[in-house]
This record gives structure tokens, sequence and C-alpha cells, in this order.
């Protein structure tokens, strides 16, 4: 069995932006602006022969892993996206992964994901702004989940929030909330939330950061909200990250 070429996701994924489904155009503009070898973040499962996947996000608080909308406010129609570099199957061709992810009778190793930021120009062309490595995770970064990548969500006053989770008997979720100021887009909150230990005696962490203002929460509690505790308060020297130096993880 081979690896079937990135036409044969065109094809057959449904991708979902906020609220409503992404039209053909958006989808053929995106994928324009790709490198060859990469597309849609999460979309990938769908290229290796025989083996049917639809990412679905439409349960999922309407998340996408595409964006289109004018971020920089000047009346153009930007593009935030996630994208992967296509799979590999382990052993051919010399490939070869640490942690290969078995799928059927075969080892994957999955690609690198990056976020990528593109403006549109006044002629119509895009320019290539932010690409970023660091603050996005692989496939088999999640634990037991399959995917800690939950996809983007637009807040009412148009921020874009990144959103990762995972574990199993210890849960973790984190959630990066982004906006465009003056020259790029920069990280200006942070939420981090961790439950871990025995199932009787689980102790959980929550802090929800924002970098604009310093102000922060943070709560921590052990089992069925048993001994909490809430702090609140505004940290000196915070300021907001460029999405090119940020980092899954700053904000713990």
């Amino acid at each position: 069995m081979s690896l079937r070429l990135a036409t044969f996701a065109i094809v057959c994924f449904p991708a979902l932006t906020i609220g409503a489904a992404i039209d053909d155009d958006d989808l053929k503009l995106a994928r324009s602006l790709m490198r060859p070898g990469y597309d849609l973040a999460g979309v990938q499962q769908q290229l290796i022969e025989g083996v049917p996947y639809v990412k679905d996000w439409s349960h999922e608080a309407k998340r996408s892993n595409l964006v289109i909308r004018d971020l920089n406010g000047d009346g153009l129609k930007d593009v935030f996206m996630a994208v992967e570099e296509n799979p590999k199957i382990q052993g051919a061709e010399g490939v070869s992964c640490e942690v290969p992810d078995r799928v059927g009778e075969r080892e994957i190793c999955w690609g690198a994901r990056e976020i990528e930021v593109h403006y549109q120009q006044p002629d119509g062309s895009y320019r290539l702004g932010t690409r970023s490595s660091q603050l996005m995770m692989s496939r088999d970064e999640g634990g037991m989940d399959p995917d800690p990548f939950k996809g983007f969500t637009v807040t009412p006053k148009g921020s874009i929030r990144i959103h990762f989770s995972g574990g199993a008997g210890w849960k973790w979720e984190s959630v990066y909330t982004v906006q465009f100021r003056k020259d790029d887009v920069y990280v200006i909150g942070t939420y981090d939330y961790l439950c871990s230990g025995a199932r009787d005696d689980i102790e959980c962490y929550k802090t929800d950061a924002n970098l604009l203002t310093g102000q922060y929460t943070e709560e921590t509690w052990i089992g069925d909200q048993k001994n909490r505790r809430v702090r609140k308060g505004v940290k000196k020297n915070v300021h907001p990250y460029r999405l090119s130096e940020a980092s899954v993880g700053m904000g713990r």
C-alpha cells in the first residue's frame, strides 16, 4: 500500500471554520499558500490508503484548523491556519522515527506541525507573516489522547484561541489567546489546567493570565473541590509574546 498524495485529502476532507463549513474557494486558497507536502493539521490520516478518517470539529465548540478573516484591520482576507507535513511509513525509503504510531498493519511517522499566518496584499497576493512550530503540538504528544491539538476558536472581539488538551489518568488543557497588534500576531493570554495523582487524591491546578494587563487568577484544589484556594493579582514585567517566539507551556 502506498501513501496517497494530498489530492486525496482535498476531495475527502470537509474542513470546518468558525460557525460554518469552509467553502471550496477558502479551502483552495489555504492549500495554495502551503508548501508542497503539507496539508491542514488533522487531515493526514486520510492520506494513508485504506484508513478512512474524517476530522469533525463540529462537536467541539465549532473549532477549526483554519480561520480566514481580517486579522490586521486593513479590510482584507487573511489566513490563520495549522499545517502538518504529510506522514510517512516507518521503514519506507529509509524513513525512521523514534515513536511511530501503529495504524492498521503499518507504523506511521507523523509529520511536524506549524501555525502559519498569511496576509492578503492590496493586489490580491499573499505574504507570509509568521510561521511558528513552538506554539503547536504534534499528533503524538498528547499521551493517551490521540491528538492534543484541538483546533482554533474566535472570540467575540476577534482574537483567536489555540486549544490543546490530553492525558488519561492525568488530565491537562492549555489555551493560548493570540491577537494582531501593531506589527505582528502576539500571544496576549494563557490558560492552563492540570489534574494529576491517584484517583482518591487528585491534585488540580488552574491558571488564567492576561499578558496585556498582568492580571492573573490561580486556583488549586484536591479531589472533589476540597481545600480549594484561589489567588488573584497582577504580575509585573509581563508582556505579550510574538507568536513566533511563544511556546507550548509558557503559561505554566
